[in-house]
């Protein structure tokens, strides 16, 4: 059996198995922190996951998803980074929602290369 065949297999209804709840967790970790850049003049921009997430099953595929808790606020928080490379200003999701489209596309991205899915 290939596993192509197994995660096919998968429906949402199944439990999320220990190897999948371990995967997740660990790459979730890896990249709950992380920096992109933005714009023409590529700034650094570094966003930082919430703690609270829950993990369910896709509808139509039965792959594992991530669905992160809260207001839309809370989920992610950006910040721009600083020439010297630490943190700077917060950049407040009400004025730079632009960033936080561009940021929620490529924070997906990155799941995806895990085969895994997140929801904002």
């Amino acid at each position: 059996m290939k596993l192509l065949d197994i995660i096919i297999e998968q429906s949402p209804n199944d439990p999320i198995t220990d190897k999948e709840m371990k995967k997740i967790k660990a790459v979730y970790t890896a990249l709950k922190v992380g920096i992109f850049r933005y714009g023409s003049f590529s700034t650094k921009v570094r966003y930082v996951l919430q703690n609270q997430y829950d993990i369910e099953r896709g509808p139509r595929t039965g792959r594992a998803v991530i669905v992160l808790l809260g207001d839309a606020s809370d989920v992610c928080k950006l910040y721009k980074v600083k020439e010297d490379g630490s943190t700077g200003d917060y950049l407040t999701i009400d004025k730079y929602q632009h960033i936080y489209t561009d940021a929620s596309k490529k924070i997906e991205d990155k799941f995806k290369q895990f085969n895994l899915s997140i929801i904002f």
